[in-house]
């Protein structure tokens, strides 16, 4: 199957600009209307009585990535564990392009491309349990935006549209309620619900539409907002909210800054310092379009965060864009603040598979896929994988789903 990772460039300013004036299922109000919701829906946001983050600059840590441009990540010397976990394929459970994926201790979540965002389920072992419905009919799912895991309801959570719809953990529908704003992702925290999206496109929030972090308890009345100004021409990773422990974490395109929030206070943990290779502000002033943006930058050297960060543990990691050289890849230990990263990735395939760039985490692992080519020659004489997961990847074909790896990183 091919594969897209999670950072691939969005137009996302068109996609919740849809979202916003679409409804549950895709029907709409005839009630009286302000931007395409319901009076009653704007008031249950109760969004008076919410509270400004300001951001606490005291302890921000800086990360200086000019030295490991012309670097290469040794595999080799800092993944400790690895695990892989094979997907059943059949034709009910074939996985598209995957923009996500959520492992808890009894479930794996793909959302993938199918039909404008779907939802697949398999079990911890990878065998296949369902596919939930794409279409408008009730708990099926059109132009999924994000999903999560509720930990204390047990229950799945997927954000559509400007819908939010419920399921039991083993993708069966159980209701949906309507959020009263859109949204670009979306993420559960300490028992809150955590949205991101791009300013301007929620005109119905009045004095505070214009910051792209809102925080709002299960029933969509808001608790609190930050991070005012722009989101660089829509121009983002597919999903970036994750959570390490007590922390939200929330990078911020174009900011090269990763935001965190623990209780209720919003603090810049760490900024991205790579002046040698940064885009300037020049040229993001002149780029009113992600094609003016790719013009300015194509031919270029430059590099630029578009918010793919994840912690696992201890460990950080974190990409930057460049649109010659591909992905730069930085994982840094964040007790000591030893640090590898490179463009190059330099892997001995006769000990580690070719892996693509984390989606996500569970407990201390990143979790990824392989590579999808030339499977066979990989690790036939690993002493770092089971016999059990050597053979998983030498009886891999192509037709089949990709292997899910999940890694762990020491620095």
């Amino acid at each position: 199957m091919k594969l897209i990772l999670k950072q691939t460039f969005l137009y996302a300013l068109v996609i919740v600009s849809i979202s916003v004036f679409t409804n549950c299922n895709s029907k709409t109000s005839n009630q009286d209307e302000t931007y395409g919701y319901s009076q009653k829906q704007i008031e249950t946001l109760n969004a008076s009585a919410s509270a400004f983050l300001p951001v606490d600059r005291t302890k921000t840590i800086k990360i200086d990535l000019n030295d490991l441009f012309d670097s290469a990540i040794e595999y080799g010397s800092i993944i400790k564990k690895m695990n892989i976990i094979e997907l059943e394929s059949t034709n009910e459970s074939l996985v598209g392009n995957i923009y996500n994926i959520i492992i808890t201790d009894s479930r794996i979540y793909v959302e993938d491309d199918y039909l404008q965002g779907g939802v697949i389920i398999f079990d911890r072992e990878g065998k296949f349990i369902h596919r939930i419905k794409n279409g408008n009919g009730p708990g099926e799912l059109y132009m999924v935006a994000a999903i999560d895991f509720d930990h204390n309801t047990n229950e799945l959570v997927v954000c559509q549209n400007r819908c939010m719809y419920y399921y039991d953990k083993d993708g069966n529908y159980l209701h949906e309620k309507i959020t009263p704003f859109g949204t670009h992702d979306f993420k559960i925290f300490n028992g809150h619900y955590a949205f991101e999206t791009l300013n301007s496109v929620n005109p119905q929030m009045q004095d505070i539409s214009d910051n792209m972090f809102f925080q709002t308890d299960t029933t969509y009345s808001m608790i609190n907002y930050g991070l005012p100004g722009s989101n660089f021409i829509g121009l983002a990773s597919r999903h970036y909210l994750s959570v390490n422990e007590e922390h939200l974490l929330i990078p911020k395109p174009f900011n090269d800054t990763i935001f965190s929030l623990s209780d209720n206070k919003l603090s810049a943990s760490y900024v991205l310092y790579y002046s040698d290779k940064k885009v300037p502000q020049s040229i993001l002033d002149k780029s009113n379009s992600f094609a003016d943006f790719y013009g300015n930058v194509n031919n270029s050297d430059y590099c630029f965060f578009i918010g793919d960060y994840r912690e696992a543990g201890n460990i950080q990691a974190f990409r930057l864009s460049h649109f010659t050289k591909g992905d730069f890849l930085a994982y840094r230990n964040m007790k000591t603040g030893e640090i590898t990263g490179g463009f190059r990735k330099n892997i001995d395939i006769n000990q580690f598979p070719l892996i693509d760039l984390p989606f996500s985490t569970y407990k201390d692992y990143f979790i990824t896929t392989i590579s999808n080519f030339a499977y066979s020659e990989y690790c036939k004489d690993s002493k770092l994988l089971s016999k059990e997961d050597i053979a998983k990847i030498q009886r891999h074909k192509e037709e089949d789903n990709v292997l899910l790896v999940l890694y762990k990183v020491e620095l």
